[in-house]
Formats: C-alpha cells, sequence, structure tokens
C-alpha cells in the first residue's frame, strides 16, 4: 500500500513537477483501492436467513419478507440490494425483483420488505444475490446466495345467498318421514342427500337407512390449462365448499389423481397446499359417486360450471361474486 502512494506520486511529480498534488492523488487512489476491496471482503463473509411473518394469506393481503444479515459489521450505513425471484408454484410463473435498502451495519439486522400476490398459489420466494455498495459509491460488490421462505396464498370466497335462503327455509319445516327419507339435520351423512328431491321440490332431505355410508359429500375438480383463470376457479370451488361445510357437511374431494377428507374449517391450508403442489390431470365423466362437478370447458374460457346430478349452473367470471351468489345446487 504503502509502495503503490510512492509509485504514484513519483509519476504524479515527473509529469506535473508538483509533489503535493502528487501525493494527493496517490492518496485518493488509494483510498478507492482500499474501499473497493474492504467492500469485497465483506459481502464474501456476508451470511443472510430469510422469513416471512406468517405461513398463510389471502390474496392482496400484506406481509413481510424479512432478511438477516450476519458475518459482517460495518462503521456507517451501507446501501444494499436484494435480487429476489417470485414462483406462483401451480401457474408456473415467476419474475425476478430487486430491491434496495440501507443496512445499518449491525449484527442481526437487515431488511423488511412487503409484499402483495395477486394469484392464490403456492409461492416460492428465493432470494439469490446481495449487493454492497462500497463507502465512495465507486463499486458494488456482490454476494451470490441461495435463502429461500415460502406462504401459500388462499383463494378468495363469496357467499352463496340463494342456497342460503334454501338452506334456513328448509330448516324451519316440520320434520317428517315418508318412503325411506327424512329432514336433513346436522349431522346427517352428506352422501345421502336425494339430490332429486331436492331439485324437484327444493327441500332438504336425507336418505333414511339404518346402515350408514362413512363417505360425504363429493366434489370433483378439473382445472383448465388456463393460468388467468385459476384464481376464479378455485374461488368457486372456495366458495361452494365452505358452504356446505357450514351446513355440517364434510366432503371428500377429488382432482387429478389425489382426494382429500375434508371436515373441518383448519384444514383448508393443508387441502390447498396439497392442491396447488399437485397434478390437475383427471377426467371424473365416469364417476362413481354423485356429486359436485366443477370444470371449465376450453371452447368457453370465461365460465366455470359447477354440476350436480340434477343441475348445471354456470359462473360467468366477469361477474364472479354475483353468479357465486346466484348458484343453485338443489
Amino acid at each position: 500500500m504503502i509502495i503503490g502512494i510512492i509509485i504514484l506520486s513519483v509519476i504524479y511529480v515527473i509529469l506535473y513537477q508538483n509533489i503535493i498534488g502528487g501525493c494527493l492523488l496517490a492518496s485518493l487512489f488509494v483510498l478507492v483501492l482500499i474501499s473497493w476491496w474492504n467492500v469485497r471482503r465483506k459481502t464474501s463473509k456476508l451470511k443472510i436467513e430469510v422469513s416471512l411473518d406468517r405461513k398463510a394469506a389471502s390474496r392482496k393481503e400484506e406481509i413481510h419478507l424479512k432478511g438477516i444479515l450476519a458475518g459482517i459489521r460495518c462503521l456507517d450505513a451501507a446501501e444494499c440490494e436484494v435480487t429476489y425471484q417470485v414462483r406462483y408454484w401451480l401457474m408456473g410463473r415467476k419474475k425476478v425483483i430487486k430491491e434496495r435498502f440501507e443496512y445499518s451495519g449491525k449484527e442481526s439486522e437487515g431488511f423488511l420488505i412487503p409484499l402483495k400476490f395477486d394469484h392464490c398459489d403456492e409461492v416460492h420466494i428465493t432470494v439469490a444475490k446481495i449487493k454492497m455498495r462500497d463507502m465512495t459509491g465507486l463499486f458494488w460488490a456482490d454476494k451470490f446466495v441461495k435463502a429461500k421462505a415460502g406462504v401459500l396464498i388462499m383463494p378468495d370466497a363469496y357467499p352463496l345467498g340463494r342456497m342460503s335462503d334454501q338452506s334456513v327455509e328448509a330448516k324451519t319445516l316440520d320434520p317428517y318421514e315418508y318412503d325411506g327419507l327424512k329432514e336433513y339435520r346436522p349431522g346427517d351423512k352428506g352422501s345421502r342427500i336425494h339430490w332429486k328431491l331436492l331439485a324437484g321440490k327444493n327441500l332438504l332431505m336425507v336418505k333414511d337407512t339404518e346402515e350408514e355410508r362413512e363417505e360425504k359429500l363429493f366434489i370433483f375438480l378439473s382445472l383448465p390449462e388456463r393460468g388467468e383463470a385459476y384464481d376464479d376457479f378455485f374461488t368457486v370451488f372456495f366458495s361452494v365448499s365452505k358452504f356446505f361445510l357450514e351446513q355440517g357437511m364434510p366432503q371428500t374431494i377429488y382432482w387429478g389423481t389425489k382426494e382429500y377428507y375434508l371436515e373441518r374449517y383448519q384444514q383448508y391450508e393443508e387441502l390447498f397446499g396439497e392442491m396447488f403442489a399437485s397434478d390437475f390431470g383427471g377426467n371424473f365423466e365416469n364417476r362413481e359417486y354423485e356429486g359436485i362437478h366443477i370444470y371449465m370447458r376450453e371452447t368457453e374460457p370465461d365460465l366455470i360450471y359447477v354440476e350436480t346430478e340434477s343441475e348445471t349452473n354456470t359462473v360467468d367470471r366477469s361477474g364472479l361474486e354475483q353468479g357465486i351468489f346466484d348458484l343453485e345446487l338443489f
């Protein structure tokens, strides 16, 4: 370092015949060199841990990506830049984002980035690179990392208004039994619903058999290969499933080659976590059990079908909330 100052000073003196100027210029070059070397040394020792402040969230809900830097200390605050990738697992979409932040230089501090997600999916976040600027502001030093965090983004759910009204009306009728049927009561098996009678007379009745089947309500999902429709498709499913669960009807849900038994609201996070990580290829045209089939057609990308044995409803994606409100599944 001293040799460098001497050499630069001699060169400057020879060219400009100015000893003081030569020493100052040489010192400036050395200062820049020291700053460049120092920031590279610090970033090479840098370690990072990242986390999210929650494991699940709804669409548009703000969550925070927190990064803790370790392994280095700075006397002064340093300007940094973090590069991270956001990947929607089911949709297969990726985007790379860069954010700048001020690092205080203290151990166990770092950055806090607010995030909002537009799509329901299992979202994987990978911090790929940290950059730190040297004290002169002339150089950046990079540290490539691979720190990961994940969050489950849940779909929206809207009320089934017409169905709720029918359910309230059915529960106010006088109980009666005939021909092996009885009025539905909380706790009755969802799979014993008499769909044709409900469709014809608008009454919620169940088959009164001595041997109750273990299976509950069946919901079949056929997801289209249309990434832009995923949010609406899952919103329709979540709204329908949530309505029946609130009526005390557990469900067996089928998609692709998978199935899931749902009986508590707290299971939805696990259910959607499995769904978003699965293949939805499946054909339920020859399904064994009666139930609800939610699907889309390639020729009608703006419509989502909700089909039972007796009813076929269409929900227009342009009026999703109203379409779900108007569903009639009985």
